[in-house]
């Protein structure tokens, strides 16, 4: 019995944890979309340039890709979990290796992964757009569920 109530407690507390995190991300969205409207205001006839727009699109990504209700832990068990779907960029994996590149590099290494996401899944991988210096491009996309092959093409690359 006193199983079965700890058993409630924890949902209980889990479902009570998934509502304050929805309202948290509702007050950031609800700044991101002040933030948004206040700096368009201040741009030539209200249309933001390309690097202002993508920092916010990037800023909502970012939001929409952490801990939302859906995605909200279930189980205390789950609270380690990793996001599958998570965003990573070829740059930021590199760097948490402890590795810095210039752009020339990076294209070097991203054929490397497109290659291996190519033989993996059979097609090509979707594409985002990012600002790489002061150009907006459209790059491959990567998940969490493909770090190990994006781990892989650096080491391969380093040691070319």
């Amino acid at each position: 019995m006193a199983m079965e109530e700890r058993k409630l407690q924890i949902s209980m507390l889990a479902s009570e944890a998934q509502m304050k995190i929805a309202d948290a991300q509702m007050k950031v969205l609800g700044v991101q979309k002040m933030l948004m409207e206040s700096y368009a205001l201040l741009c030539p006839n209200q249309v933001m340039d390309d690097r202002a727009r993508l920092l916010f699109k990037d800023n909502l990504l970012n939001i929409a890709s952490s801990s939302t209700p859906a995605r909200a832990p279930l189980a205390i068990a789950d609270v380690g979990a990793v996001n599958q779907n998570k965003p990573i960029t070829i740059s930021t994996l590199a760097a948490e290796m402890g590795y810095r590149f210039d752009n020339s590099q990076l294209q070097r290494i991203g054929k490397k992964v497109s290659a291996a996401y190519q033989a993996k899944y059979g097609e090509k991988p979707g594409k985002h757009e990012q600002l790489v210096g002061q150009a907006s491009i459209m790059v491959c996309s990567y998940t969490e569920r493909d770090r190990g092959m994006v781990e892989k093409a650096i080491v391969e690359f380093i040691n070319e």
